[in-house]
C-alpha cells in the first residue's frame, strides 16, 4: 500500500534518515513539497524545497534542501500508486503522486520540467509489483524459448558454455 509521509508513528525515523544517507540512491535531488497539515493540504501552503531520495519503492523526503541531513521528514512508500505531470497544481513543474488505496494524493513539484520528467519516470518504475511484473515477463519469455522454467528448483543449470554465443566445439575437463 502507498502512504502518506509525514509524521509517521512508529517508524525509526532516525536510523532510517542515517542509512538513507549512506545508501546508493536510485535516484536524488530537490522536490518542492506542499507542507502538509491536519492531514489535508491547505491551498494557500507554500512549496518548501525538500532534499529527496529514491531507493527502491521508498521516496525519503528530509526536512531541508540539504543533500548531507539526516534529518527525516516522512517517508513514501511507493506501491499501487502512478504519477502524473499536472498543470492545475498552480506551481510550474509540478506532478501528482495518486494511490489506487485511496489515500491522498500527493503533490510535489521539480525545479525544471526536465527534472519533473525524470521524477515521474523514476517513481513509475519504482513499485516492487512493476518490478514483479517485469520478472513475470522475463520468466515466461524465457521459458517460451527454453521450454523450461528458470526459478523452477527442479531445472539443471545451463552449462556455463552454452551460455556464450558462438562457440563451436567445446571439451569439458572434469576436475
Amino acid at each position: 500500500m502507498g502512504g502518506s509521509y509525514p509524521d509517521m508513528p512508529g517508524f525509526n525515523a532516525k536510523q532510517l534518515g542515517a542509512v538513507s544517507a549512506q545508501w546508493n540512491s536510485t535516484f536524488e535531488g530537490i522536490l518542492l513539497i506542499k507542507q502538509k497539515t491536519d492531514a489535508l493540504f491547505k491551498r494557500s501552503a507554500p512549496f518548501e524545497e525538500h532534499w529527496c531520495r529514491l531507493k527502491g519503492n521508498l521516496l525519503v523526503i528530509l526536512r531541508t534542501d540539504d543533500r548531507t541531513s539526516t534529518d527525516l521528514l516522512g517517508v513514501i512508500i511507493l506501491e499501487h500508486c502512478s504519477v502524473s505531470l499536472c498543470s492545475e497544481a498552480g506551481v510550474q513543474h509540478a506532478f501528482k503522486i495518486e494511490f489506487k488505496s485511496g489515500d491522498a494524493p500527493i503533490l510535489m513539484a521539480a525545479r525544471s520540467a526536465a527534472e519533473a520528467k525524470m521524477w515521474c519516470r523514476h517513481i513509475s518504475a519504482a513499485g516492487l509489483s512493476e518490478l514483479v511484473a517485469l520478472q513475470a515477463h522475463f520468466r515466461e519469455e524465457l521459458r517460451k524459448r527454453t521450454g523450461t522454467d528458470p526459478l523452477d528448483p527442479l531445472n539443471k543449470p545451463f552449462p556455463r558454455a552454452a551460455l556464450v554465443a558462438g562457440m563451436h566445439a567445446l571439451t569439458f575437463v572434469s576436475v
